[in-house]
């Protein structure tokens, strides 16, 4: 029953471990390269932002203030996505209740002097999106709010605006914006409106996201949207193979 002998297999593994090792390095220069992009990106949107602030300064025509408020804003959504991936350890995973209460904050601040006063209620917890889905959906968000802030509080001294991101477990992404403002119009109608940010919701929504969009104008004004999750790993791999 005792041992006789042993048998010792030994196996160089010298290459393996330097192959190993080199693809570890050329990732981890991938993502500080990623990164610094994304850096770059956020502070020439900042830069465009403030060229456009300074214009605004110089100018009293209300028409123009208007439309470059507008610009700023959209811009700033964008330079608040790049910000979240340069601060990100995985620049796969965008938090966004994080990016809305973060917009929702940016926009009050421009549109204070202009609106009555309003309490935002944010539902959204564990909701994650790639930069393919971030930005236009950003983008959708901006618009919703700023239009919040424009239109439905008029002639209010205050009002409420709920905004709910929820991933359900079928992957179904489920948006909900709604005010307790004045409501549409009777004539207005969604799907006809020529106004840009409305055609920019729209087209953003059903030709990007993919998604479907439903409005509900009575006792304020509710703006339901739904769209199919991206699979982020599914989408990484795609995009480190298109690289």
């Amino acid at each position: 029953g005792a041992f006789q002998y042993f048998i010792v297999m030994i196996q160089d593994i010298t290459d393996r471990k330097e192959a190993e090792e080199k693809i570890e390095r050329s990732l981890r220069e991938k993502e500080l390269l990623l990164r610094e992009i994304h850096h770059r990106v956020k502070n020439n949107l900042q830069v465009i932002c403030s060229l456009l602030d300074m214009r605004i300064m110089r100018t009293e025509n209300q028409e123009m203030i208007g439309c470059l408020e507008d610009v700023c804003s959209k811009i700033h959504t964008m330079a608040l996505i790049h910000d979240q991936l340069y601060e990100n350890k995985q620049l796969d995973r965008i938090d966004m209740g994080r990016h809305a209460g973060e917009l929702l904050d940016h926009i009050s601040k421009v549109y204070e002097r202009k609106s009555c006063f309003v309490t935002p209620v944010i539902e959204a917890a564990n909701v994650f999106f790639s930069i393919t889905q971030a930005i236009p959906f950003a983008m959708v968000l901006s618009e919703l709010i700023s239009n919040a802030y424009k239109h439905a509080f008029v002639g209010r001294e205050a009002g409420t605006l709920w905004i709910s991101l929820k991933n359900r477990p079928d992957d179904m992404i489920h948006i909900r914006v709604k005010d307790d403002g004045v409501g549409m119009p009777d004539e207005a109608d969604f799907e006809e409106t020529t106004t840009l940010g409305l055609k920019l919701v729209r087209s953003i929504v059903r030709d990007q996201l993919m998604g479907t969009i439903r409005v509900n104008g009575e006792q304020g004004t509710e703006i339901v949207i739904e769209f199919k999750l991206l699979k982020m790993e599914n989408e990484g791999a795609q995009n480190i193979g298109s690289r």
